[in-house]
């Protein structure tokens, strides 16, 4: 092999090629494939930022939704028991009221048989003082 100036002039083409070629297409192509990967490192970073500020609004959300079902069971249960302490009370009042009504219509019943049987004991008391004085007097005359 012989090594002689269109050798050498060739190798220092080449490698005035390649810097050439590196400033012109390599560095900007470098440069813009740099420029994506940073891109769309960027974008993969907030995408995983908005997911876990989704996941926290999403855990907030279920507890907001899970305390506002058990306050509304609670306000449910609480509403039923008022309701049923309040129809015991009614009930209990009716009841009061109606054995109220029930011994004050007997003690008005009692009354009027206490007033009848006197009326009768002073009827008989007069029958009977009539019908001795009509046998009495009967028995005159006889």
């Amino acid at each position: 092999m012989e090594f002689d100036a269109t050798f050498i002039v060739s190798i220092i083409s080449f490698v005035v090629f390649v810097i050439i070629m590196n400033k012109i297409l390599y560095q900007p192509i470098l440069n813009i494939i740099e420029k994506r990967r940073l891109y769309f490192e960027n974008n993969k970073n907030e995408t995983d930022k908005n997911n876990e500020e989704r996941d926290d609004l999403n855990k907030k959300y279920d507890n907001k939704l899970s305390d506002a079902h058990k306050t509304s069971r609670e306000i449910t249960s609480l509403g039923f028991q008022n309701a049923k302490k309040t129809k015991d009370e009614i009930i209990k009042n009716a009841k009061e009221q109606a054995h109220k009504d029930i011994n004050d219509r007997l003690q008005l019943v009692s009354d009027e048989k206490n007033k009848t049987q006197e009326e009768l004991n002073s009827q008989t008391d007069e029958i009977s003082d009539l019908i001795t004085s009509k046998l009495l007097k009967e028995g005159k005359n006889v």
